[in-house]
């Protein structure tokens, strides 16, 4: 497939999935901005997204990746981390993380081993891979740094 084949057709497919996602800016400031990404169909709100740009290091992190339990297993979560990565790549951020941790609304430390797998293994079906030791460790250093619990052997990157 030529290259503008593949840009057509990316094109369409960003065209038409606009009626479906809405974007809002959260946070702005000199080091990185945040947004969410609201997923809906049928203008009911089926899932959300958070990510984090920061510019100066050419990078975003995806968090708090959630499709409400109803319409789960139906290909939605693909269809909204495919379009938040397409408009992260839009933005020529290059590196985009992600600490995969499954959590439900009602009790954010519901994590589980095998919801645990599951994700990793959902995010490598979607481009992402584990990150080397070295920005693993540099990962937990930030994680102490802000404040946060999380593990820090399982963060994944994609290349966009």
């Amino acid at each position: 497939m030529s290259s503008l084949a593949i840009f057509v057709l990316f094109l369409f497919n960003f065209i038409t999935s606009i009626d479906h996602f809405k974007q809002d800016e959260i946070t702005s400031n000199l080091f990185y901005s945040s947004f969410r990404i609201n997923y809906y169909i049928d203008k009911e709100e089926i899932g959300f997204i958070y990510y984090d740009k920061f510019p100066w290091f050419n990078f975003s992190v995806l968090h708090t990746f959630y499709i409400y339990p109803p319409h789960r297993k139906q290909g939605h979560g693909k269809e909204l981390l495919k379009y938040t990565c397409n408009l992260i790549s839009l933005e020529k951020n290059t590196w985009i993380y992600i600490q995969p941790g499954p959590f439900e609304l009602n009790n954010i430390n519901c994590s589980n081993e095998t919801n645990l797998i599951r994700l990793i293994e959902f995010y490598e079906k979607n481009g992402f891979t584990k990150v080397n030791k070295l920005v693993s460790y540099l990962a937990c250093a930030l994680y102490k740094i802000i404040g946060i619990e999380e593990d820090y052997n399982h963060l994944m990157v994609r290349y966009s």
